[in-house]
């Protein structure tokens, strides 16, 4: 793996400190020694010298406006060592790969790339509110504390603020913000070098044991102040930061304007550093209580608050109700400002009040339902109460049915003047002769819309707690199925299954093939899915394959792709891309973490897939050696013992064979011409195996008498079974097979050589040849030992040898019986071994049986 690039900073407080300068002093000293540097972007006003080698802008077009940009892909094929890029903060033009320079630069440090850039204090992300409340300025671009911390070398460039003013005029604030600034400046200079001289040490002085800092995630335009409060206290502490969003059950009716605020400060919140949890349940304090209690909270930072929402007048704050729940952690409030702010830290949503059609319809057709039904009611004499009580139901109906709060007020309301209208003395009449009436009407009315407010509540809460559980139930169903997997090919279809199942989205999952291109392979919903599969999107696709980072559609890398690509991680690399076609609406943070979840799962089997795989061809590398070792030891024995007796005849007959007699070199004779037939059979049976275990082996078929095929292979069996009784008994004179004769031949001679060797003298050996089920059947049996039951299994294994002991001393590798299953198998027919009773083995083979017609 290639080594990461260095990022060097050239900081400051403000512009106009010499930053720029700096950098390119150093960017041509470091020219001067050798270095490979080249200018990637500077402002043009800026003097960079002509020895220094400089990148050519990219243009984009937006909105009919050439804006010259860094241009990324140019400086990777370049691959300098040094690249001197200004302004780490800057926003990139829209059609960049990346919205953010950092976000480049980032990518350059990957590709092994060392980097020096600028940065001001303004431009540190959890400092950016308190520097614009003192500046009075909104806040420009920001890059997340991380970059900073993270960089390899920081150089503070100073300059006096008078002579900063001097340089840049009525641009700059006055000399006492700039010496506020300049404080800042150096007291983030000194918390950074203080986080480096304390990263190795044991025990941090300055540090907080146990300290967990908890803020909230909400909808209000104020709660990114708290969210930077809270991470600018986390990192004063030494303590661990979390950032808890509480989902109601009005989420689904939140603004499309609230969503995006919500979006960007759970954003913040992760480039701060923060874990983020999200948590369910409408009563958000309870929430916050029971987590902070759970895990451990040592101060809760909020932001200044009205009341409890969902408590109809209440005064009560935040933070009180915390310590009423028996909250025990330190509690911050960071006042807001904005005016009018409900809650900066937590922000609690109520629902739309907006009135559709189809809901207007249902409450008018309930009410009027009530209405007859209690005038019937009425009629029967039947208790005012009574009728009471079914308009009460009436309203429950109405909010079970609807979907705004708002239709259950109104319901209510109009319920008690249609009672009173219809159902009371006068009637047809909104007056009430009765003095208990205005009691009963109000009454009536509360009754009826806390117990609608209920309904509702628990509708939504139901709703809620079964889109939940509806999820949580595929995450654990597709755990399940991603083990049980057999291939990759099974893993991505169950993980894309249960995607889509989860999203009610297009996806499409893209792997690498053989040659490391990624190709779709497999896509669901193939009509949809062909639209995304195109060039440009198979670029980002690449991308973030090779970077593995998330990019496309709703991120900051390549946000112009139709679709949302996450990258599938393992270990060390991307192990594939599943790419989510995103409509009109984004992915909920819910959606998203359950998402990634699934992602991970996929990319643990994926890896159990690829060790699994690894592990077998370990194995099968491990057993080739085994049978490489045994092979050659085998041979070495098998060769030496009748070489051995071969050159040892052969001296007897050199030495002394003219004064033998005819009798005694003719047995010397026959040994020697027995040695050398053994080691042709060994060879042909070595070079058959071979040829078949490389498929290289051509099968020559031809239509032969069974009879012809076995005189011949017992021809060759001439002088080794003379002191073995062997008879051939064949039902049909002209049985016929389509075979291979060299090959039957030695199918034959291996297994009756086997006969003879593993029998003791004067055995009978029968040779049986019958037709039977299209099929001509060879059963060749003795009278010997037999074979153990358990060695019948493995006597036609490669390199396998009974415990048999043979005569002659030799001892066998093991392939002939292996051959002639290799050889049988081939010709598409069957061979095994059963017991021959009473004692002894059968070793039988069948071959295609081949019709035979006499012209008479």
């Amino acid at each position: 793996m290639d080594k990461s690039g260095r990022l060097k900073i050239f900081f400051s407080y403000a512009e106009g400190t010499g930053k720029t300068g700096q950098m390119l002093r150093d960017a041509g000293e470091r020219k001067k020694d050798g270095c490979d540097v080249v200018i990637g972007c500077v402002p043009l006003e800026v003097d960079m010298g002509e020895e220094l080698e400089k990148l050519t802008p990219v243009f984009h077009n937006y909105q009919g406006v050439l804006s010259p940009e860094f241009d990324l892909d140019s400086a990777i094929r370049r691959r300098p060592q040094l690249l001197v890029i200004d302004r780490l903060a800057h926003g990139n033009a829209p059609g960049s790969r990346h919205r953010k320079r950092y976000q480049d630069i980032e990518e350059l440090l990957r590709a092994g790339i060392d980097v020096y850039t600028t940065l001001n204090v303004q431009q540190i992300e959890s400092l950016s509110d308190v520097i614009s409340s003192l500046t009075g300025r909104p806040a420009g671009e920001r890059v997340p504390d991380k970059v900073f911390d993270q960089a390899d070398q920081v150089e503070f460039v100073d300059a006096e603020p008078e002579k900063v003013r001097e340089r840049l005029g009525n641009q700059t604030p006055g000399t006492g913000v700039l010496t506020a600034l300049r404080e800042m400046a150096l007291r983030r200079m000194a918390d950074r070098i203080n986080k480096i001289a304390k990263k190795g040490e044991t025990v941090q002085e300055t540090s907080y044991p146990g300290e967990h800092i908890l803020t909230g995630i909400s909808a209000s335009p104020s709660n990114g102040r708290v969210i930077r409060t809270a991470a600018r206290m986390a990192d004063a502490f030494h303590g661990a930061f979390t950032a808890l969003y509480v989902q109601t059950s009005h989420e689904k009716n939140m603004p499309d304007a609230e969503k995006k605020i919500l979006k960007e400060n759970m954003e913040l919140a992760e480039k701060l550093g923060a874990r983020v949890i999200t948590m369910y349940g409408d009563d958000v304090v309870q929430q916050i209580a029971e987590y902070a209690r759970m895990a451990g909270v040592s101060k809760i930072v909020l932001g200044r608050t009205k009341g409890i929402g969902g408590i109809p007048f209440s005064r009560v704050s935040f933070a009180d109700r915390l310590t009423a729940l028996g909250s025990n952690p330190d509690i911050y409030i960071i006042p807001s400002m904005e005016e009018n702010t409900e809650t900066a830290g937590f922000r609690i949503r109520h629902s739309r009040t907006g009135f559709t059609f189809k809901d207007t319809i249902k409450t008018a057709g309930v009410l009027l339902a009530s209405t007859g039904i209690g005038g019937w009611m009425y009629s029967l004499g039947i208790s005012e109460v009574n009728v009471i009580m079914l308009y009460i139901l009436g309203v429950v109906i109405t909010a079970m049915w609807t979907e705004s709060k708002a239709y259950s007020l109104v319901s209510s309301f109009i319920s008690v003047f249609t009672f009173n209208f219809f159902f009371t003395l006068p009637r047809y009449s909104f007056k009430a002769y009765g003095p208990e009436y205005p009691v009963t009407f109000i009454i009536m009315f509360l009754v009826a819309f806390l117990i609608s407010t209920l309904t509702t509540r628990v509708k939504e809460q139901a709703h809620q707690a079964a889109e939940k559980a509806y999820r949580t139930e595929i995450l654990l169903e597709t755990s399940q199925k991603l083990q049980k997997a057999r291939d990759v090919s099974q893993i991505i279809s169950e993980i894309m299954v249960q995607m889509e199942k989860m999203l009610g989205r297009t996806v499409i999952f893209y792997m690498p093939d053989e040659k490391g291109n990624l190709v779709p392979r497999m896509k669901s919903r193939e009509t949809d899915a062909e639209k995304y599969i195109n060039e440009k999107e198979q670029e980002v696709v690449s991308w973030v394959y090779q970077n593995n980072k998330h990019a496309g559609a709703t991120t900051d890398t390549l946000p112009g792709a139709k679709c949302l690509y996450l990258a599938v991680r393992g270990r060390k690399e991307a192990l594939a891309v599943a790419g989510i076609v995103m409509g009109a609406e984004e992915l909920t943070a819910f959606e998203r973490s359950l998402l990634l979840a699934m992602l991970n799962e996929c990319a643990l089997a994926l890896e159990k897939q690829k060790l699994d795989e690894e592990k077998k061809e370990v194995e099968m590398n491990a057993r080739q050696e085994r049978l490489r070792a045994n092979l050659l030891r085998a041979i070495s024995h098998d060769l030496r013992t009748p070489l051995t007796g071969i050159s040892g005849n052969a001296s007897v007959l050199l030495n002394g064979g003219a004064q033998m007699e005819e009798a005694q070199r003719h047995k010397i004779y026959g040994d020697i011409y027995d040695d050398a037939i053994w080691l042709i059979n060994l060879v042909e049976n070595l070079l058959s195996v071979t040829r078949i275990e490389n498929g290289a082996m051509n099968l020559k078929r031809q239509t032969e008498l069974l009879d012809d095929v076995l005189n011949e292979a017992l021809h060759h069996l001439d002088r080794k079974c003379g002191e073995h009784r062997i008879t051939v008994k064949q039902e049909d004179e002209f049985l016929m097979a389509k075979m291979d004769t060299r090959l039957i031949v030695q199918v034959f001679i291996n297994i009756i050589d086997n006969a003879i060797k593993y029998t003791p003298s004067g055995s009978e050996i029968k040779v049986h040849v019958f037709q039977k089920d299209g099929f001509v059947w060879t059963e060749i049996s003795d009278n010997g030992n037999g074979v153990a039951d358990e060695d019948k299994d493995k006597l036609f294994q490669m390199f396998y040898t009974a415990e048999n002991q043979k005569g002659d001393g030799r001892r066998g590798l093991g392939l002939g019986l292996a051959l002639c299953k290799s050889i049988i198998n081939a010709h598409g027919g069957e061979i095994g071994v059963r017991d021959n009773v009473p004692r002894g083995s059968i070793f039988y083979f069948s071959l295609p049986a081949e019709e035979v017609v006499i012209h008479e």
